[in-house]
Order: C-alpha cells, then sequence, then structure tokens
C-alpha cells in the first residue's frame, strides 16, 4: 500500500470447486511466484490472511484503501480464477 507511483493492481483469487479457501495473489507489478511459496497476504499488522472467499477478498482490499473497478472470471477444469482490479482511493490517501 505504501509503495510511491502505485495506483492499479490486480488480485488474483483462485478458487476450487468444494475447497473451503481460496488462494489469493496481488500483483502489483512485483515478478510473481505462481507456485505460491512465501506468497500470501498479510493486514497493516503483518498478520497472514485467509480468505474463504472472493468477497472476504473484496471487503479487504476495499478495507485497505482500494476501489475495485472490473472484475473477470475464468473456468478451468475444476477452478475459478477471478481477476479482480483495483484503483487506490485517492480520497483515503489525503486523510
Amino acid at each position: 500500500n505504501k509503495m510511491e507511483g502505485l495506483k492499479t493492481v490486480q488480485v488474483l483469487v483462485v478458487a476450487r470447486f468444494f475447497s473451503p479457501n481460496v488462494r489469493v495473489i496481488i500483483d502489483y507489478g512485483q515478478k510473481l511466484n505462481w507456485r505460491g511459496l512465501g506468497s500470501y497476504v498479510t493486514d497493516s499488522e503483518g498478520k497472514k490472511q485467509d480468505f474463504t472467499g472472493h468477497i472476504m477478498v473484496l471487503n479487504f482490499m476495499e478495507r485497505n484503501g482500494w476501489l475495485h473497478y472490473e472484475t473477470l472470471a475464468l473456468s478451468r477444469g475444476s477452478q475459478i480464477v477471478y481477476h479482480f482490479y483495483f484503483r487506490k482511493n485517492e480520497e483515503d490517501s489525503k486523510k
């Protein structure tokens, strides 16, 4: 959230049918580790966040100053990959 010049991020949410949790990857332009090794989302205190669905991810991002503006969902085999796009909430960053 504090990266200078960061205005847009993509959040990938991988959901498997009949799975209780989803896998979340936030792409802000960094080199991604697609295997998920060492990649996880933390809150402002550094605590790892576990998500049980894509709505939890949307709420988390908006609580942290991001505005959702686009979604793309792709189905492949037994999983659905949601691509959520967010813009930095300029109103929040002025507070």
